[in-house]
């Protein structure tokens, strides 16, 4: 009987791992990498033709996290009791202006038995600071209607961004708004609002009483912001602090 011979199969090599082109590989990720961040991190527009006829070639912008101007209405307390922290305030307000971007738009608001338009929008913190000079305190407290009137001047700011701030030392007691038609106001607004308010350490009204109490209900429902200081010469820091806030959320 013949015997079959079976050719003994040929082992073929396993294919190798080619350590080089992967490291080559890793290196030019890197050097990508580092090309592209500083990139991504600045405002970038990039010409894009759209398939419009009629239409120019529009822009796309890629928006950073860096400065935007604002249009901010300030509102100032210049009632009776505001009398030794008038000062404070005034400097307050220099240095909320000082942290600004030089094409924000300020204007300025004082109330005390009713509120008054003292400057209206303009790009100069020095305008805010002599007018706010001219101001006497004396009166009573309208803060509602000061806020109801700083919504309304916002239809005609010129940026998107829009926020009140407001510097006051109580609760409010002469106003012709009640705090339910100011909040519907600012609901139907786009204005944020950021509060500061300076009390003393033991009230002598209700208003003064519920004078934190108002501007946090006001400050929360638009996504501000309301501070409470006890000493007056607290006041410039902490409006500085909230003109950085308010250009970089």
């Amino acid at each position: 009987m013949a015997r079959i011979f079976r050719r003994p199969r040929q082992l073929h090599p396993v294919a190798e791992l080619n350590i080089t082109n992967m490291v080559d590989l890793g290196f030019t990720l890197l050097i990508i990498f580092m090309i592209a961040t500083p990139l991504i991190q600045q405002e970038q527009t990039i010409p894009v033709n759209l398939p419009v006829e009629g239409k120019k070639a529009q822009e796309i912008k890629n928006f950073s996290s860096e400065d935007t101007p604002v249009s901010v209405g300030i509102l100032v307390d210049i009632s009776g009791s505001m009398s030794y922290k008038l000062e404070r305030a005034r400097e307050a307000v220099v240095q909320f202006c000082e942290a600004a971007n030089p094409q924000d738009e300020f204007f300025l608001i004082t109330f005390a038995n009713t509120p008054q338009l003292m400057t209206d929008f303009t790009n100069s913190a020095e305008q805010l600071e002599n007018d706010l000079l001219t101001s006497r305190s004396k009166g009573q407290t309208s803060l509602l209607d000061a806020i109801y009137m700083g919504v309304g001047k916002m239809r005609g700011a010129r940026y998107a961004r829009k926020a009140l701030l407001i510097l006051s030392d109580g609760g409010d007691n002469h106003s012709r708004y009640t705090e339910k038609d100011v909040k519907s106001a600012l609901r139907e607004s786009d204005v944020m609002v950021f509060a500061v308010g300076t009390y003393e350490r033991y009230v002598a009204t209700r208003e003064e009483l519920l004078g934190p109490t108002l501007l946090n209900a006001v400050a929360e429902i638009t996504g501000g912001q309301a501070f409470t200081v006890t000493n007056a010469g607290d006041l410039p820091g902490v409006t500085r602090n909230i003109g950085t806030q308010l250009r970089h959320q």
